[in-house]
């Protein structure tokens, strides 16, 4: 039986952020249709992306990943991809702060905000789709060439010790309750 890869419970957790990004998707649809903002909605958006996305996944690629991959005599073209997949996580941050203060001011009562708040969560929708087919089609399938299985296997343990701290399971129950919370 072949061992799993440490790309395994990166793509795994992209499928998740992904449920994300479709509801974000179909609250920037709704609001767009007319509806009023769902304030707590994208509020708890941010909240996971800052913490399952950036604290947890991107702490897997950039600091176990991207770093051991930089070891490697990669060809330039993947040695690149890992460049920018690091940038964008850089943009990712932006692009939740703009949406997180777009929120904010509708909070705050300001009405006209609201076209601001759509573009920021279709930048958000849009963006973070990119990103992850990006990674999961450009990146992690050929840059695992590169590691032998003992490699593989360090860094899946390295991933397995985060999961100890942080336990995923709580954020699959967090996007289930936002699931049935928004859309019946």
């Amino acid at each position: 039986m072949k061992a799993m890869t440490p790309i395994a419970p990166l793509m795994i957790e992209h499928r998740l952020i992904g449920r994300v990004i479709s509801l974000m998707a179909r609250e920037a649809k709704r609001v767009e249709s007319g509806g009023p903002p769902n304030s707590v909605f994208v509020d708890n958006v941010v909240d996971f992306i800052r913490v399952y996305a950036d604290r947890y996944h991107h702490v897997k690629e950039e600091d176990i990943l991207f770093v051991e991959a930089r070891k490697k005599a990669l060809p330039e073209e993947l040695a690149r991809e890992a460049d920018e997949l690091t940038q964008d996580h850089r943009r990712q941050r932006a692009v939740v702060q703009e949406l997180a203060d777009a929120n904010a001011e509708f909070g705050r009562g300001n009405k006209a905000i609201i076209p601001a708040m759509i573009e920021a969560m279709k930048s958000f929708v849009d963006f973070y789709t990119r990103h992850m087919e990006k990674e999961d089609l450009k990146f992690f399938a050929p840059v695992m060439t590169y590691f032998t299985e003992l490699e593989k296997q360090a860094m899946l343990e390295k991933e397995i010790a985060i999961d100890r701290i942080l336990i995923p399971e709580r954020f699959a129950v967090m996007v289930e309750s936002m699931e049935d919370s928004w859309w019946d």
